[in-house]
């Protein structure tokens, strides 16, 4: 029975674990990315397993390499995080898993229309900086005239947000 699946936790390999994780990988041809279909968390695949929640990346790099070092993580040499193909796998360092990750922009920060909790867009923006610089107006008043919050509007005003759109403080 291979251990290491789980760095901190001692997690024992078995028949059934390998049964219901490989059922649950699309395995196509040995170059492909073979994805992940069951649950998914952070965009890597997970199963539960002895009441733990295991990254499926890591568990296909187990059961097909064993367990890693000590201080070795799973990385992708494919860049999709569902994939479970064993071939594009590899153990690396933590350093070498940060490199990777903002070479490929991973850690890149949404901005703007992008941002999923973005209350304004780039055209309320840009209507903003329009009034703020035709009228000179405030935040309130500009906030009213454009139907918007007044918080939402100062911030833009005060270059806390959208900045990489209005260039800093308006």
């Amino acid at each position: 029975m291979e251990k290491g699946i789980n760095r901190r936790l001692n997690i024992t390999v078995n028949d059934n674990l390998r049964k219901r994780f490989w059922q649950r990988v699309d395995n196509r041809g040995p170059d492909e990315c073979w994805e992940w279909q069951g649950a998914m968390r952070n965009g890597y695949g997970a199963i539960k397993h002895q009441r733990q929640t295991l990254s499926c990346h890591r568990v296909a790099y187990v059961l097909t390499h064993g367990a890693p070092g000590e201080d070795l993580v799973i990385g992708h040499t494919c860049d999709n995080r569902a994939c479970c193909n064993p071939s594009q796998l590899e153990a690396i360092t933590v350093g070498k898993n940060n490199r990777d990750a903002r070479r490929r922009r991973e850690f890149y920060v949404c901005r703007g229309d992008d941002a999923p909790q973005s209350v304004l867009t780039e055209h309320d923006v840009k209507n903003i900086m329009h009034e703020r610089s035709e009228t000179g107006h405030g935040c309130r008043r500009i906030a009213r005239t454009l139907g918007l919050s007044e918080s939402a509007v100062d911030k833009v005003i005060q270059g806390t947000t959208w900045a990489h759109i209005t260039g800093g403080k308006l």
